[in-house]
């Protein structure tokens, strides 16, 4: 990131932090709001927009020993929906539990589809360039259903 967009991000930072203020959140809770939002990976999901949290260094811990040696393939699936749904926004995670619960097997989130969902938050979460590598930007995974 060059100077300039790191200026440019703090600005848009502030801005962001001013609006909640102003909209009559707290100084304390406004930046945490925007601090919870940086880092933020979407993904959409029958259409709808589901939103992702990085984990924090606790929740990191517990990924790497999960999904670690010694684990069922099993114990590691179950690992990865967990994670996946700690890190989802309330909504989201009311939503991808119906579709993970559902008895219909046609709305049931297929195991590829979950694996694939994960491997991309991972990706995002943890291999972010700190600088753009071209213009273009990825596409998260298709649900088949856009």
């Amino acid at each position: 990131m060059t100077a300039v967009e790191e200026v440019l991000a703090e600005d848009d930072r502030d801005a962001k932090i001013k609006a909640l203020v102003d909209a009559g959140k707290t100084q304390a809770e406004a930046e945490a709001e925007v601090e919870r939002e940086e880092g933020v990976v979407e993904f959409k999901l029958d259409g709808r927009t589901m939103k992702s949290y990085p984990p924090n260094e606790g929740q990191l811990v517990f990924m790497m020993a999960a999904l670690g040696r010694g684990q069922s393939q099993e114990q590691r699936f179950a690992s990865m929906v967990n994670i996946m749904m700690e890190s989802l926004r309330d909504s989201d995670q009311d939503y991808f539990e119906g579709r993970l619960l559902t008895r219909d097997p046609k709305e049931r989130l297929p195991m590829k589809q979950i694996e694939a969902i994960f491997e991309y938050l991972v990706e995002e979460w943890f291999a972010r360039p700190t600088q753009p590598s071209s213009d273009s930007v990825s596409s998260p995974p298709s649900d088949g259903q856009n």
